[in-house]
């Protein structure tokens, strides 16, 4: 009866222990905050994109870089946002990148990439890269929304979606998109 007993209190244990763990899944999509919690979600043909620890935790997967005022190599206003879904089980793993200019405060910006712009973060560059197939889609209409622009702090956060194609004119939609991060200068 003992080792009944204890085997029964093993197996609930564990049970417990899977349950929490799965509370706390690395694999829960973001909530939407404005904390600079270095979080990045979205949904790329309604798949969960999530950035997450990447590389053994020696690549961040949230980059955020904001200048408001003009750089060497940045133009005034220029937001970048970029993240990374590392779990390469999935047929979204890769990257997404926002390059936005003339950023000055919370409200609605137009999102669409500039082909052939010249300069590396002379323009506006949107897009996703996917790392299973090596195709790299870039946004042709879409909307960015900043609802927290704290220069105090160097927080940022948002929405954005967009629509988005490849070389080959094969679309896919990103929606859903929300960010919140503290941002480098």
């Amino acid at each position: 009866m003992k080792k009944v007993l204890l085997v029964l209190t093993l197996l609930t244990t564990i049970s417990m222990s899977c349950r929490k763990n799965n509370n706390n899944n690395a694999d829960t999509f973001p909530a939407e905050t404005q904390e600079g919690k270095n979080t990045l979600g979205c949904y790329i043909d309604g798949i969960a994109f999530m950035s997450g620890t990447t590389l053994f935790g020696q690549v961040r997967p949230v980059n955020v870089s904001y200048y408001r005022d003009s750089t060497t190599y940045y133009k005034a206003g220029f937001l970048s946002i970029g993240g990374i879904d590392a779990r390469y089980s999935l047929d979204i793993a890769g990257d997404i990148v926002i390059n936005k200019l003339q950023v000055f405060g919370v409200g609605e910006y137009y999102l669409m990439h500039v082909a052939n712009c010249g300069s590396n973060y002379g323009c506006d560059g949107i897009g996703y890269h996917n790392a299973k197939t090596s195709k790299t889609y870039f946004a042709e209409s879409g909307k960015l929304t900043i609802i927290k622009l704290d220069i105090i702090n160097k927080i940022v956060s948002g929405r954005f979606n967009f629509l988005a194609k490849d070389t080959a004119g094969n679309r896919i939609q990103i929606t859903n998109g929300r960010f919140d991060a503290k941002y480098l200068n």
